[in-house]
């Protein structure tokens, strides 16, 4: 029987127990502590190795080994723990990853991906059995995002979610890794203390909706590496396009390859977008990819400009400006969203523009890919927290400068971005509207849900002020 046409149903008791996200049940409980002691006892192994090992026995301080393996532990532990819990219960229930796998099932059997006809075929296609009532599943996502899943659409779905997010997880684990080898801080200790992101934000809600924001952020950091580390600006570009196809506001990575005078690069990138265009109207149609232009793009922006979660610069402007279905204003004057909005965008992108102080280095070179993608961040109309995984790139550039360097104040820096990104915002939101009558949520309480937005203005001001500076080598704080 086609996995298509069954309900949706994947480790059902497993699921029922963790879905209110508590772990002090009989089954949380025993696997909590399992996870623990399998990795208390790798902690343990890998130290006693280390200081074996002739090599980096040298300068060691027992103190710090411990606390940096106790570290180690707790993240993984927790982690883990999380891992399961968000797989077991995405792959029984809707999520972003769904309206991916159904317009790839859509295509298969000749139906619109968009608007009524999608959203009644996810309605016959699925029956998600712990989910009373079934939700509706819309797709507002590219046309290609459904092309590139159809491979996945084969497998089952409670399987493809599953594979996805193990995928995912390897892809965010190189990528780490990467970034500390390139930079030269990939010591033991480092690693051990990066294990803290397993259990960030942005990629434990990655995990629990399965999102393709850490296979794009593979793809932006990894054409960087490529291009400026790597000596490979083919495959650099390759990656850069395939970004752009999956969304739109990579395109703008295109302005440093014009900077940087990666013209090769450039014309791979070009060709890659035309191509997957090409490819993507051959499968799906010439009207389809219309429809998504004309009707599906404003009426994503319509919903979610104003969304809580939403940490665009454009979001901020509109909830203080203009009566939302989720706040009041400050001031009512919808007029001037527009002005305010154009004002702000052209007063990130400016500094992209400042090209008179750009030094070739591999050093000037991160410093203006940074800007714009934070520039990419902020002035696109929607950006979710999870898609900020692509300043992995910054952090890894300021945690280099504080620890080669000796700046320690970017080390209070990276420490406060990622904070600032680590803030459980759904719980925050919940708690702090339910304080208030329906409709009547001020304004700078729904900016309070924005903790991530200022982690990227945080960012922005560093990585612009050291753009800017004259000396090569200067990084200030």
């Amino acid at each position: 029987m086609d996995s298509s046409t069954v309900p949706v149903s994947a480790f059902p008791t497993a699921v029922r127990i963790t879905l209110d996200t508590k772990l002090d049940y009989t089954f949380g409980s025993r696997l909590t502590v399992s996870i623990f002691f399998a990795s208390f006892f790798f902690g343990v192994l890998l130290n006693f190795l280390r200081r074996r090992n002739p090599k980096t026995r040298v300068g060691q301080d027992l103190w710090l080994d411990l606390c940096t393996t106790s570290v180690q532990i707790l993240s993984i532990t927790l982690a883990l723990t999380r891992w399961l819990e968000f797989t077991l219960v995405g792959s029984a229930v809707a999520s972003d990853f769904t309206q991916d796998y159904v317009a790839a099932l859509a295509i298969r059997h000749g139906t619109n991906l968009y608007g009524e006809p999608f959203k009644l075929f996810a309605a016959h296609s699925f029956q998600f059995e712990i989910m009373n009532p079934q939700p509706e599943v819309l797709n507002f996502h590219p046309a290609f995002n459904a092309v590139m899943f159809l491979p996945i659409s084969f497998i089952p779905y409670k399987w493809a979610f599953i594979y996805w997010n193990i995928v995912s997880t390897w892809i965010y684990v190189v990528i780490v890794y990467l970034l500390l080898k390139v930079y030269g801080i990939a010591t033991f200790r480092c690693m051990q203390i990066c294990t803290i992101l397993l259990v960030w934000e942005p990629f434990a809600n990655t995990m629990a909706s399965g999102q393709i924001s850490i296979i794009l952020a593979g793809f932006i950091i990894g054409g960087f590496l490529l291009t400026e580390y790597y000596g490979r600006p083919s495959l650099g570009g390759f990656l850069f396009g395939l970004a752009t196809l999956i969304k739109l506001f990579p395109g703008l990575i295109i302005l440093y390859l014009f900077l940087r005078r990666r013209w090769y690069c450039v014309t791979v990138m070009i060709v890659t977008v035309v191509a997957g265009l090409l490819l993507t109207v051959a499968i799906v149609g010439v009207e389809q990819n219309l429809f998504y232009i004309r009707s599906i793009l404003p009426e994503q922006l319509r919903l979610f400009d104003a969304y809580p979660f939403n940490i665009s610069a454009e979001s901020v402007v509109r909830t203080i400006f203009d009566r939302t279905n989720y706040s009041v204003p400050a001031f009512l004057a919808p007029q001037l969203i527009s002005g305010v909005t154009l004002l702000i965008n052209g007063l990130v992108v400016l500094p992209v523009f400042l090209v008179n102080y750009i030094n070739h280095t591999h050093e000037r070179g991160e410093n203006l890919f940074v800007l714009i993608c934070l520039t990419m961040l902020l002035a696109t109309p929607i950006t979710w927290p999870h898609t900020a995984i692509i300043i992995l790139l910054a952090m890894a550039i300021l945690l280099r400068q504080s620890l080669i360097f000796g700046r320690r104040g970017l080390f209070i820096v990276l420490a406060l971005v990622l904070l600032t990104f680590s803030i459980p915002v759904g719980v925050l939101v919940r708690d702090v509207v339910a304080s208030y009558p329906a409709g009547k949520v001020p304004w700078y309480v729904l900016l309070s849900a924005k903790p991530g937005l200022f982690g990227l203005f945080i960012l922005w001001v560093i990585f612009a002020r050291n753009f800017l500076t004259r000396r090569p080598s200067s990084f200030k704080c």
